[in-house]
Formats: structure tokens, C-alpha cells, sequence
């Protein structure tokens, strides 16, 4: 089944599940670049010292998981193909966002939020099959 916006590109894009986003963002370690906490790495609210707010996709290039995945912690939440209830209300969010403390920033911390909703804290990036 193809997807809004696969017309553009001639492939499949969809929401990635929780574990392909994980996978993907881990770096070795409990964040994307590794096993140290670095506020710097990541776009968080102990990042600057002006008040926190999202930013540019590209503006914290060190983020970049092992894998390559750019923007790995921090910015935004992102949406998860996986619900986090027996319901099927809510789905999982992975990532972080800029206002959340460095701490948070880990690839094993989750969130969840109903699909229904929009926040400047959460967005999403497509995921696509291999050619």
C-alpha cells in the first residue's frame, strides 16, 4: 500500500515501529553518541542558556546516532508506529524533546501521547524499506 507523499519519491515512507527507532538511534551506549551525558550533543533545555525551544533539523549534527540517524535526542519527540495500550489510543514517542532535562535524552526513554493531539514538542520522521 503506498503512502502520501511515496509519489514524490517512487518508495513506501511510513512511521517507523518503537524498536526500528531505537535501533537506529542507539549509539552504543545510553544515548545516541554514547555513554556520556552531554547536554551539548543534543537539542534539550540545558542546552543554552536562553529559553528552551525547537530548532532547525541539522542544528546539532554531533547528535548523529552510530547508524547515522541525525537529530537522534532531543528536539522533538518523535511518533511511533507502536501503541503503548491494549487499546490502540495511544502510541509510543521516542527521542525526547528541547524541553526536557540532558538526562532524558537517553535512547531507552519513552513517552506516549494520543495521535489526536499537536505539540511543538513532538513531531515524526518517516521510515522507508530497503531498496
Amino acid at each position: 500500500m503506498k503512502r502520501e507523499g511515496s509519489g514524490q519519491t517512487g518508495r513506501e515512507w511510513r512511521l517507523p515501529t518503537e524498536e526500528e527507532r531505537e535501533q537506529v538511534a542507539r549509539g552504543g551506549g545510553r544515548f545516541p553518541w554514547g555513554v556520556l551525558m552531554d547536554a551539548s550533543l543534543g537539542k534539550c533545555r540545558d542546552t543554552r542558556d536562553e529559553d528552551p525551544q525547537p530548532e532547525p533539523v541539522g542544528t546539532f549534527p554531533t547528535a548523529a546516532s552510530l547508524c547515522g540517524m541525525g537529530d537522534a535526542a532531543g528536539n522533538v519527540w518523535d511518533w511511533t508506529d507502536s501503541f503503548f495500550d491494549e487499546r490502540c489510543s495511544l502510541r509510543v514517542l521516542r527521542g525526547g524533546s528541547w524541553f526536557l532535562v540532558s538526562a532524558r535524552l537517553r535512547c531507552g526513554f519513552r513517552s506516549t501521547n494520543d495521535p489526536r493531539n499537536r505539540y511543538t514538542l513532538v513531531g515524526f520522521r518517516g521510515a522507508r524499506g530497503l531498496p
